[in-house]
């Protein structure tokens, strides 16, 4: 693989465990002048809150969504609710691995009519 030797994920696999229990831990935890650098468990629920759309998407570091204007986390805030808008989720894990791929975007929706 380019040269990267296997070794390394010796080092990461570690440090992507801790990271993802940490985001997804219930702290309130911002990182505090360090928020726009690294993903915290307070980032990471806005990404995943209902009333805030595609936004946080970064996984490690938070600079990402700074750079590409996707980072929101305003200060002393939490969110109110979690989950997705669309209440039509189908059971079953395969339809719900399915159900993004499936859906229509609005603007695809009018390109095809």
């Amino acid at each position: 693989m380019c040269g990267v030797s296997p070794d390394i994920f010796v080092v990461i696999g570690p440090f992507d465990i801790i990271t993802s229990c940490m985001v997804h831990a219930n702290l309130n935890w911002s990182f505090g002048p360090l928020r726009t650098v690294f993903v915290s468990p307070v980032f990471h629920r806005w990404h995943h809150a209902t009333a805030v759309c595609d936004r946080n998407f970064a996984s490690t570091f938070s600079l990402w969504d700074v750079m590409f204007g996707t980072y929101y986390m305003p200060a002393g805030e939490l969110p109110k609710d979690y989950g997705i808008a669309d209440k039509e989720m189908p059971e079953g894990l395969v339809p719900q691995l399915l159900y993004p791929i499936l859906q229509r975007q609005p603007a695809q929706a009018e390109r095809a009519a």
